[in-house]
Order: C-alpha cells, then sequence, then structure tokens
C-alpha cells in the first residue's frame, strides 16, 4: 500500500506492515504523513482488557513530553491484529534519576532497558536512530488496568517480559547434607540428646553480660531477661524512624521506567 491509497485510520496498520522498517523513510518523503499517521492511529481502537498479549510495532518516534517541560519522549505505537486494538507506548529519555528501588538509574537508562527487552541494543546502536527496523516485528507487551478519578484505563504498561528468569545453578556444586540420624529400633528407648550449650548472640562490646542464675536482679528489672538500654516507646505512641520507607517508583506520569503511558494523542 502506497501513502496515496490511504484512506482509512486503519490503513496506516497496513501500510506499516507492508512497508516494515522502510515506513519511516517513506513517510519523511511526503509532506505531512507521519503526522496523519499519528493522528490516525490514535483514533483506533484501544486495548479494553488487562493481560500479557503481543502486538505489532507500527509506528516509532520522538516527542516532547506532555507533562515535563524540556523532557523527550519515545513513542511507539503497537497494534494487536488478532484483538483489532492498540495504543501508544512512551519511554522517557530524562537524565533525571528514578527514586526508590531503581534510584541508582536515570528514566533514560530504565527505557534503553525496556528496548533491550524488544531486541533492541541502544548502547551497541549508539543511539535510538535505529529503532525503525523494529516496525513490523511483533514484541510481547502488558496491558495494565488503572483506575482513576472512578475511570478505568488500559494502557500499556511495559514492553517485553514483564517478570525475571534467575539465572541456572550449577548442580555440581550442590553438597549434600549430612544424613539423618537412624531411628531406634521398635520397642527400644531413643538415646539420649548430648547436651547443648544454648547459641548465644554477640552482644556489643558496651553492653554488660548477662546476670549469672540466682543472682539476684537490680532494681526495676526482671530476672533472667537481657534489658535493652533504649527506651521503648509508651502504648500507643510511634516509634522513633529507625528504617527507610519501603521504595516506590518516582513520580513520573509514565509507567514502567518512565514509560507506558497509552492515552491517546
Amino acid at each position: 500500500m502506497q501513502i496515496n491509497e490511504i484512506r482509512t485510520d486503519k490503513n496506516w496498520v497496513d501500510f506499516a506492515i507492508a512497508n516494515g522498517p522502510k515506513t519511516m523513510q517513506l513517510l519523511a518523503q511526503a509532506e505531512g504523513a507521519e503526522q496523519r499517521m499519528k493522528n490516525g492511529v490514535s483514533h483506533l481502537p484501544r486495548f479494553s482488557a488487562e493481560g500479557n498479549e503481543t502486538a505489532r510495532v507500527i509506528y516509532v518516534g520522538a516527542e516532547p513530553s506532555r507533562f515535563n517541560e524540556g523532557e523527550v519522549v519515545l513513542c511507539m505505537y503497537l497494534w494487536n491484529e488478532a484483538l483489532n486494538q492498540g495504543d501508544w507506548w512512551r519511554g522517557s529519555l530524562s537524565n533525571d534519576y528514578m527514586t526508590g528501588n531503581n534510584s541508582g538509574k536515570t528514566y533514560m537508562q530504565g527505557t534503553i532497558e525496556s528496548l533491550g527487552k524488544v531486541g533492541y541494543d541502544a548502547y551497541a546502536a549508539g543511539g535510538f536512530g535505529g529503532l525503525p527496523q523494529l516496525i513490523g516485528q511483533e514484541i510481547p507487551i502488558w496491558v495494565k488496568r488503572t483506575e482513576k478519578n472512578g475511570k478505568v484505563y488500559f494502557n500499556i504498561g511495559a514492553i517485553g517480559s514483564n517478570f525475571e528468569v534467575p539465572p541456572s545453578l550449577s548442580l555440581n556444586n550442590i553438597g549434600l547434607g549430612a544424613p539423618a540420624a537412624a531411628a531406634p529400633a521398635f520397642g527400644q528407648p531413643a538415646a539420649p540428646a548430648a547436651p547443648q550449650s544454648q547459641p548465644q548472640f554477640a552482644q556489643p562490646a558496651h553492653q554488660q553480660p548477662q546476670q549469672q542464675y540466682r543472682q539476684a536482679p537490680p532494681p526495676q528489672q526482671q530476672p533472667g531477661y537481657a534489658q535493652n538500654s533504649a527506651p521503648q516507646p509508651a502504648f500507643g505512641q510511634q516509634p522513633s524512624q529507625h528504617q527507610a520507607a519501603q521504595a516506590a517508583f518516582g513520580p513520573s506520569p509514565y509507567g514502567q521506567w518512565g514509560g507506558g503511558n497509552g492515552s491517546g494523542l
């Protein structure tokens, strides 16, 4: 299919599937064609259920973020032919650092990781210029259900595998445990267990050793229990903040690694 043959929004999907990696080059040769394609696919039916699906890459590009001034995001339109539905996936290219569990990565690094899961190594390619090679390919996606202001939305929350497979261990390096002790014969008493000393926790250097048996406890102290040198909070009071708050993703309006916002243009 040629650009001049396009009559419906769905024809843009057919055009991309027919031309594959040449799609973006052909769009650039026709004035305004790229924007018409983005507008057209944005009017197609969107995903309507949560789950793991596959989708074909129809368009790739970059655009200014609608949420953060000065930020650029990658955008890919993904289409599921069996469901006759699709949507946009967007990944932030911001050099700001994420928070929580991913505080050591920038949003751009997270987006690059997501692209790596669908077969595009941005580091090896030296950038994002090779992304049009993905057009026409089918990739795994995760459609995420979200609820906001009483409305339910289904957006592309992630591309590529949405789970991690742990690496294998060598079976040759797994040792055998000690065999269990044999049970006594029927009617025979079990052998008495050898006396064992109670395990002791390591004590800080400044802490006094435990009081010996039958030694009188100091005032205001119960015998037989180690005392905590730090005062405990009274009943109903909150303890002091000893632990860090639970990690969470940063405030990016996009989904995974700053990507996954599926709203239309």
